[in-house]
């Protein structure tokens, strides 16, 4: 695999301690659980919406309950193994406002699942996700002023997406890859607070919290020229796109399935369940391979999830990064995007000053990996 080169940029690596991360995630279900039955926010519901047949679509099942193929053609393969870097999100909140199913704040944004599968000899049964814990691998710049609701890399390039209204007006920005430098930013003269974002080929996909409208952008142009625009019904919090269809969270338990063409539904959402347990407050997305990660609002959990059944496969607890964090309790957690190029991911979260270069390692593994020595 490609790894980073070791620089003067990238401090000694560490790593998050498996011994509390049963305990943090039990406490995580509960309150997420007190959360849900408390909120009245938006969520879809269960009639049937048939798949659009597209090009870029592949077959759906009889049941329309999500695509059958949600693995892109050409994606990497990640693993979480001892020193070999694999998928995962950051968790943190979007969202522009106080309300409930989207949080209270400025935020409302994406929840955070774990992989484990049974069969992984651990002695864990199906449902019990796998403990991960995280490698830091190094530390980027991040505005401060940023309220981070999407990030993503494409092509090498790293672009963000910041949601706000009034006095500071939601964003897109690239921003430098391994310095985390501003290179370009626009700003949204709409008044819409901006959520989560992905590329489908050359595009950029935005989505907005409640605005219900999602910009497509060509990212070549230094002010970032809207090529089209979508409608949608209800919230947006975190999106991505698997090579077939894009998937999108709202807040909820669940996760949506559109078609990149015409942003139109494919297939019958899928109920995310950690434990046998509905687990809501899904945020930001990033798909990687045949899994999609997540943040899970308003904790530090990030979690690995099978878009096919819904189950949290593996999480992990980020508590340990941004810290001492801003004093701000909207500053959370948000924001994940995976690198193909060093198979690692930067996480970061709403107004963090700082990002993280970091990938997955199973909790108790031993590291070996030679960039957690000093340089």
């Amino acid at each position: 695999m490609t790894r980073p080169p070791l620089g003067a940029r990238l401090p000694p690596a560490r790593t998050r301690s498996a011994g509390s991360l049963a305990d943090v995630v039990r406490l995580a279900l509960i309150l997420l659980l007190v959360a849900a039955t408390t909120s009245c926010a938006y969520f879809e519901t269960d009639e049937a919406h048939p798949a659009p047949q597209t090009p870029l679509l592949p077959p759906t099942s009889e049941s329309l309950s999500a695509p059958v193929d949600l693995t892109p053609a050409t994606a990497p393969e990640p693993s979480v193994t001892g020193a070999a870097p694999a998928d995962s999100t950051g968790t943190a909140p979007e969202g522009g406002s106080a309300e409930p199913v989207t949080g209270d704040s400025e935020d409302g944004d994406e929840a955070a699942t774990g992989d484990s599968e049974a069969g992984d000899g651990d002695g864990e049964s199906a449902d019990e996700p796998q403990l991960l814990q995280i490698v830091v691998v190094g530390e980027l710049l991040h505005s401060p002023t940023a309220f981070t609701q999407g990030l993503e890399i494409s092509d090498g390039r790293l672009y963000e997406s910041t949601g706000a209204r009034a006095d500071r007006a939601s964003t897109l920005r690239e921003l430098h890859r391994d310095t985390g430098d501003v290179l370009r930013l626009h700003e949204i003269t709409e008044d819409v607070f901006a959520e989560g974002i992905t590329f489908v080929d050359d595009r950029i996909y935005q989505l907005t919290w409640k605005d219900e409208v999602a910009f497509v952008w060509d990212p070549e142009p230094e002010e970032f020229a809207e090529l089209e625009r979508f409608e949608y019904e209800g919230q947006g919090w975190g999106l991505c796109y698997n090579g077939h269809v894009l998937v999108m969270s709202d807040g909820s338990a669940e996760l949506h399935f559109r078609d990149p063409v015409t942003f139109e539904r494919a297939g019958n959402p899928v109920l995310v369940t950690l434990e046998g347990e509905e687990l809501p407050s899904l945020n930001e997305l990033e798909c990687v391979g045949e899994y999609v990660w997540a943040n899970v609002w308003q904790t530090d959990l990030i979690v690995r999830i099978d878009p096919v059944t819904g189950r949290v496969l593996a999480i992990a607890d980020a508590s340990d990064l941004g810290q001492p964090r801003p004093d701000d309790p909207n500053a959370v957690l948000n924001g994940i995007a995976w690198d193909p190029d060093t198979e690692t991911f930067l996480v970061t979260g709403k107004d963090w000053p700082a990002m993280y270069e970091i990938y997955f390692e199973a909790a108790g593994d031993p590291n070996e990996d030679p960039r957690r020595l000093d340089p």
